[in-house]
């Protein structure tokens, strides 16, 4: 009986709880439906902007917008991406990428490497669209990235070296956009190169299946190595080398880039070795046949106004500018001479071209043509023996001296141009409408 009646006095309370969870039940129901009410409302709501967004923008888009994205800097653009879909796809379009690498300025990247050391400070020279005005500073903080080996449509091509102790690192090849913050890191080459004394370049194929290919070269017995970024396996290609009949035992240095044409200076008093990226073959361009008494100590190869120009200091005043207009051709034309006593000398900032040597004009042979920037209108030259950097404008007539870099000894310069190609896979790069 005590049990009975203990079990009645619980039930009503038990009851109670019942209907209390039921009605948790109901509110937790209520509440979860009301917020998927909600989000299908914001969602809703969120297309009809995007409709409205997109209904309107085209007239934007075609009159105004482009005008504006050409005129704001690229870092700026990038966070631009990422303000809505349409500005995404707007600043992504392979033809707006390709505009706007046109419009970016020229500029020199400049590296600097202590003794024995695997890590290098950048800086950027940013000149002005006219003049040898220039704007010069460190370069997206890139002191442990590694060696920047060469420049393409604003990719770098970099050299890596992981030091994980005294006696064992790895060295590895990236290709970056410093503005878009894409990667790609490349396989290792099959000869087992450490790229110290080899030959490196990143080249872009201009044809229907627009690729871009890394060419390496350390020893003419094993080869050239080829690699396309993005194709299937990732692997390197190995054709033979140049120079089968013949001993070849020099290094290689880096070679002039010419849209899909290779260059190299092979120390030779008669030819150059030239190279056709796109289908893979190389042969012998002849140098031009002027000169009685030829020094090789004297020749520089460069890209000068997307042709091949070889530079020649004829004398201590005088420079000869050689220019092939045919790639695949041998007919050489002389551009034009750059004279001394026409030239007009700026010294830094403070400097007095009295009674100090070095402030004087140099000596042209003792100067080395480095590059071209400006699309071919500013040469870049380097004093082999003070080191000294130097800027002649071709139009005005002017070389300037850098004081800047005057507290470095060893440094390595390149041209670059940013870009905002990006991407999200390697299969990306494989084929592109543009560049």
């Amino acid at each position: 009986m005590f049990f009975l009646k203990t079990v009645q006095g619980i039930q009503p309370e038990g009851e109670k709880n019942i209907v209390r969870g039921m009605e948790n039940i109901r509110r937790q129901k209520k509440k979860k439906n009301t917020m998927i009410n909600l989000l299908k409302r914001y969602k809703q709501q969120e297309k009809e902007d995007n409709e409205d967004y997109e209904h309107n923008i085209p007239y934007i888009y075609e009159h105004i917008l482009l005008q504006i994205f050409a005129k704001i800097p690229q870092e700026d653009l990038q966070e631009l991406r990422y303000t809505c879909k349409f500005w995404n796809k707007t600043i992504s379009n392979n033809k707006f990428m390709a505009q706007n690498f046109l419009q970016s300025k020229s500029s020199l990247l400049i590296q600097f490497r202590k003794k024995f050391a695997v890590t290098f400070k950048s800086k950027l020279l940013e000149l002005d669209h006219e003049g040898l005005g220039f704007k010069l500073d460190h370069f997206a903080n890139m002191t442990r990235m590694g060696q920047f080996r060469s420049t393409c449509n604003g990719l770098i091509l970099i050299n890596s070296i992981l030091r994980i102790n005294r006696s064992r690192a790895i060295y590895r090849f990236l290709v970056v956009n410093m503005v878009t913050k894409c990667q790609i890191t490349i396989p290792n080459c099959p000869s087992g190169c450490r790229h110290q004394f080899c030959s490196l370049s990143l080249v872009f194929t201009p044809h229907d299946q627009k690729h871009y290919k890394v060419v390496h070269i350390s020893s003419n017995r094993f080869g050239f190595e080829i690699l396309t970024l993005g194709c299937a396996g990732n692997q390197w290609k190995v054709i033979p080398g140049p120079f089968q009949d013949e001993a070849y035992d020099r290094s290689w240095d880096n070679p002039v880039s010419i849209g899909q044409f290779l260059h190299w200076d092979v120390e030779s008093d008669f030819y150059i070795l030239s190279m056709d990226v796109y289908n893979e073959t190389t042969w012998k361009t002849y140098l031009p046949h002027y000169y009685v008494s030829f020094r090789i100590d004297r020749m520089s190869l460069i890209e000068m106004g997307g042709h091949l120009c070889f530079m020649y200091s004829y004398t201590t005043t005088q420079f000869d500018v050689w220019v092939l207009k045919d790639a695949r051709g041998q007919n050489w034309q002389r551009s034009f001479s750059i004279f001394a006593e026409s030239i007009n000398y700026l010294l830094p900032r403070g400097a007095s071209p009295i009674g100090e040597w070095e402030n004087a004009l140099p000596d042209f042979q003792n100067l080395v043509t480095l590059c071209s920037l400006r699309n071919g209108e500013v040469i870049v030259f380097r004093n082999l023996n003070s080191r000294w950097l130097y800027l002649y404008d071709t139009k005005i007539k002017e070389l300037r001296k850098l004081s800047e870099l005057s507290s470095y000894k060893d440094y390595d310069v390149l041209p670059y141009k940013s870009s905002l190609i990006y991407w999200q896979n390697a299969e990306e790069l494989l084929s592109r409408e543009t560049i």
